[in-house]
């Protein structure tokens, strides 16, 4: 459920439970590290509340020139990885699903990216913001 989610998903966890992070992961790392985390527990007790506030400023490098192009060759190297390379040491069962969270990442990603290229002159929150309303209309 955690890859439907559009922000990072911030664990506490006592520091055996963490690996380091994985080589040539630099974009989307968290996404990664929590994969293989929830791999290793098996699953992770979810507060009612949030207990912080996640916001995405405008000077994030995912509104940085070039970014969307970087970021979707980092999910599709990702997918690639999970699907036909060692899958991060997912289990085999898990890494179906985790190729299609990632692939539903990848998307999201591309959508933000051809907003931007339309005009969209939001940050990334806000557009996942206004997604999620409108995934909520159509339903």
């Amino acid at each position: 459920a955690f890859l439907a989610l559009s922000a990072p998903l911030v664990p506490l966890v006592r520091r055996d439970f963490m690996r380091p992070r994985e080589a040539g992961v630099e974009l989307a790392e968290d996404v990664i590290a929590n994969l293989q985390l929830l791999a290793r527990i098996g699953c992770l007790p979810v507060l009612a509340q949030s207990s912080y506030v996640y916001n995405i400023s405008t000077a994030s490098m995912c509104h940085e020139p070039g970014a969307g192009e970087r970021f979707d060759q980092a999910y599709a190297s990702y997918i690639d990885r999970v699907t036909t390379g060692d899958g991060f040491g997912l289990p085999v069962a898990l890494r179906s699903a985790a190729s299609d969270g990632l692939t539903r990442k990848r998307l999201l990603n591309q959508r933000f990216t051809a907003a931007l290229e339309a005009g969209f002159s939001g940050t990334f929150q806000h557009f996942c913001r206004g997604a999620s309303v409108q995934q909520a209309r159509n339903a």
